[in-house]
């Protein structure tokens, strides 16, 4: 992982082995099948991860008189039949790159495209403050965290690995793929190094904005601390993982993401009344979703 947490734990369920063996490979203006066909169809940057394209990314330099909302617009106009632009078959992200601003979407979907925004917050990450980004220091981009802290080997291999998920409306059914903002992917992150670095000791608030993604950074960071385990020793740092929620939604979906990531069978136990919570933990269930009850 990035920021040296694996230097104080082993991610038990991650083939250190194989880790090395991933092959990257970036091209630009990547020349899509529809190229001929179509206006703009060749995206910046394309990312492939043993050939497999992961990333695509539109780039734009706001003294050239374009910015990343021209980029989005690029993305829009796409062409659905194009297997690099569809959904589930195609990349895992599309971002909209400009020097100061950033923005993401996982579905193309014409006009109807949702973009969210992949900024720092104008404080930077974990600070409170407005919407954007801090300003550059010299010679480098407001937007360089994108390469330096996401896309990275390490990192981009830890967010295929263990944040990415595939959402599914129970009544309409439509699917929705989940790539984790940067102040969800910045959070889970600090808490595992700062746990690197004080074990269990300590205690930690976490503020998460209305519409911010909460429940995903819950089951993330569930998913994360139970499977820490000591370097020195097969022994867990955390014996059990309990999560208090005090609405159903919110239940719900923390539930439903934490189960997305195939836990063993009597790794995650749903509390449906206050008794059952001590004797999940007597049983030592490694995760668990609590619901509270009224």
């Amino acid at each position: 992982l990035p920021d040296g947490t694996q230097k104080s734990f082993n991610l038990k369920y991650i083939d250190w082995e194989n880790f090395d063996n991933n092959v990257f490979h970036v091209t630009e203006e990547y020349a899509c099948e529809s190229a001929d066909k179509q206006h703009n169809a060749r995206p910046d940057i394309v990312l492939f991860i043993n050939g497999i394209p992961v990333i695509t990314a539109e780039l734009k330099f706001e003294l050239q008189g374009q910015d990343f909302i021209e980029a989005q617009t690029q993305y829009k106009l796409r062409s659905l039949a194009e297997p690099l632009f569809k959904f589930k078959t195609g990349p895992l992200v599309h971002f909209a790159v400009d020097t100061t601003n950033a923005s993401m979407t996982t579905k193309l979907a014409k006009l109807g495209t949702n973009f969210l925004p992949f900024n720092l917050g104008s404080n930077g990450a974990g600070n409170q403050g407005g919407k954007g980004n801090p300003k550059a220091s010299q010679g480098k981009f407001a937007t360089d965290y994108i390469w330096e802290k996401v896309l990275t080997k390490e990192s981009l291999l830890d967010i295929i690995q263990s944040f990415i998920t595939l959402e599914v409306d129970s009544k309409t059914k439509d699917e929705t793929l989940i790539f984790p903002r940067y102040h969800q992917l910045d959070v889970v992150r600090k808490l595992l190094n700062d746990v690197a670095t004080n074990g269990s000791q300590k205690n930690y608030l976490v503020e998460h904005s209305a519409g911010s993604g909460k429940s995903n950074t819950i089951a993330w960071l569930t998913f994360h601390l139970n499977n820490l385990y000591f370097t020195d020793k097969n022994e867990k740092v955390f014996d059990s993982i309990i999560i208090l929620n005090d609405r159903r939604v919110l239940d719900k979906q923390t539930r439903n993401t934490i189960m997305s990531f195939n836990p063993k069978d009597g790794t995650v136990k749903i509390a449906k009344k206050s008794s059952e919570i001590i004797e999940y933990i007597k049983l030592g269930i490694g995760g668990g979703s609590i619901r509270c009850p009224k």
